[in-house]
């Protein structure tokens, strides 16, 4: 994502700075983003904000939530962004794919932007930033209903008793 980030600096005249929220466990990677950032011409416009509190109003605020991950099992960052209406912009792949998947099953059309390399990343970004699309809204709109329908704590509630009732048996 670092590196997506900086290539679209590097092409986009007036570039958007990047927030990352989230603490990185893994030292040595933490060194690796540090030393990235600390050689790049663009490396202060990202701002590595560590644990927020305050990440619902963070996204409400944002142009776009970019969910990285390569292995995302089930995180609640891109559900949450869309229910607080921002865009997401996701990588294809585990989690987030089958999430998007059950979206483009609901409505028909996109709920995120996709990508799987950094080079589409870089092109999502140049295009949100450039050239935003008329149907940037419904997107956002549609990853809303999405997550309203498959994440509420009403069908929460209804799947944890579907289960049950699959253990237990229907007569119990």
């Amino acid at each position: 994502m670092i590196e997506a980030y900086l290539d679209y600096c590097r092409r986009c005249p007036e570039p958007l700075p990047l927030h990352v929220a989230g603490r990185v466990s893994d030292e040595a990677y933490r060194q690796q983003i540090d030393s990235l950032l600390a050689t790049s011409a663009q490396g202060g416009n990202v701002h590595l904000l560590g644990e927020c509190l305050d990440i619902g109003q963070r996204m409400r605020g944002a142009l776009a939530v970019i969910v990285p991950s390569p292995a995302e099992a089930f995180g609640r960052c891109m559900p949450e962004a869309m229910w607080h209406g921002t865009l997401v912009v996701c990588r294809d792949a585990a989690g987030s794919h089958e999430q998007l998947e059950n979206g483009l099953r609901l409505t028909h059309h996109e709920i995120a932007l996709r990508y799987q390399t950094g080079d589409q990343l870089t092109e999502h970004l140049l295009r949100l930033t450039l050239r935003p699309q008329p149907d940037d809204d419904a997107m956002r709109q549609r990853a809303q209903q999405t997550v309203a329908k498959l994440y509420s704590s009403e069908a929460n509630a209804d799947a944890v008793m579907q289960l049950y009732t699959a253990i237990m048996g229907p007569n119990q």
